[in-house]
């Protein structure tokens, strides 16, 4: 609700969090900036940096059960990314291929976090893509307001470059279309 957002844009307000008076303080109302692509068409490679840890979880249809991922892989990347555009900003892209994995250096990381939260474990480290515009979009996307979950406590900060393959990049694999 738009109206509620701007109610507590920038306030503190007094609350219950998890039984415990809380002062909550919202910072200032920000407009998303929408990326600019100047080159939409084709494929690229980009670097995707953890700055701070990236927490992805994946729950079981069958059991309902959540379980933390600790590994920047293909399939919990593109899951990560078709859920922020889904729903963080109401853009369905159903199952279409945004990314393949190229190479991944990532390592799993956990921070304390203290109280009822307790240990939060993702991945830190960096990964390299090989997206289409509409990836690489919302990667950028990504870049302004976080990866993955747990972003309002700071996790999944990323930084997003072009990345250009050197000479002696011998691990790359070449990525069906």
């Amino acid at each position: 609700n738009d109206d509620a957002i701007r109610k507590l844009a920038g306030r503190k307000v007094q609350n219950a969090v998890f039984g415990v008076e809380q002062t909550l303080s919202f910072g200032p109302l920000m407009r998303l900036r929408y990326p600019i692509m100047p080159n939409a068409r084709g494929w690229r490679l980009l670097r995707v940096d953890a700055i701070t840890p990236v927490v992805i979880k994946s729950t079981h249809t069958k059991t309902g059960k959540t379980r933390v991922r600790q590994a920047g892989t293909e399939r919990l990347l593109l899951g990560s990314m078709v859920s922020l555009a889904k729903f963080r900003l109401g853009i369905d892209l159903s199952d279409k291929t945004l990314c393949s994995t190229i190479e991944s250096h990532v390592m799993p990381e956990s921070v304390d976090v203290g109280g009822k939260l307790g240990i939060v474990r993702g991945f830190s480290g960096y990964v390299i893509v090989r997206t289409n515009a509409v990836g690489e979009w919302i990667l950028r996307v990504a870049e302004q307001i976080g990866l993955g979950s747990r972003v309002g406590f700071g996790f999944g900060r990323i930084k997003v470059t072009q990345w250009q393959q050197s000479a002696d990049s011998s691990s790359l694999r070449t990525p069906s279309t």
